[in-house]
């Protein structure tokens, strides 16, 4: 088996070191024209910080000691050993982006079907709803008819023992007429 550069742990902290020690010098370097003043009107003036360029396409990415891989984006190697030596910041927001657009389109058609089952059931209910008030109505108009009808009855009952009774009391009053006040 041929050794490479890669799998000599030497040539790894050399690398990271070269590259760390490169970010120094350019931090180090940078001429102070590069640096701004800003003055925020009271008399305060603050160093506004470097442009940023290349952003790292994920917060993990900047506390990220691994080397970039130079293909980045193109990259096709599927090895897990190449992704534990490297980062592929714009590979991986790539592949975030996707798997959130297909997400957010997959959430989206679960979203009209909902949408769709609440117009229904808004229908539905509606319906439903003016079918028992109908129903409440047809009810009400018996129970109306029922009470009357009850009420009818009770009304002519009296009314035929009330004939008797006022008869009986009628004849009564007049034997105690005729008793007390003979002609």
């Amino acid at each position: 088996m041929v050794k490479t550069s890669r799998d000599n742990p030497l040539h790894k902290q050399q690398k990271k070191r070269k590259k760390t020690d490169e970010c120094d010098e350019d931090k180090e370097a940078e001429p102070p024209s590069k640096k701004r003043r800003i003055d925020d009107g009271n008399n305060n003036n603050y160093i506004s910080p470097p442009p940023m360029m290349n952003m790292p396409a994920s917060p993990r990415t900047m506390c990220d000691n691994r080397d970039i891989c130079q293909y980045d984006k193109g990259c096709y190697r599927k090895n897990m050993d190449h992704f534990k030596e490297y980062q592929h910041p714009n590979k991986e927001s790539n592949e975030s982006n996707v798997i959130r657009a297909k997400t957010k389109t997959k959430v989206e058609e679960i979203n009209k079907r909902r949408q769709a089952l609440e117009r229904a059931a808004g229908i539905n209910k509606e319906k439903q709803l003016k079918k028992a008030k109908e129903e409440f109505d047809v009810e009400c108009e018996n129970v109306q008819k029922q009470y009357q009808k009850i009420m009818d009855k009770a009304q002519n009952e009296f009314d035929e023992k009330l004939i008797p009774i006022k008869q009986s009391e009628q004849f009564e009053l007049e034997k105690i007429e005729k008793k007390y006040h003979p002609h």
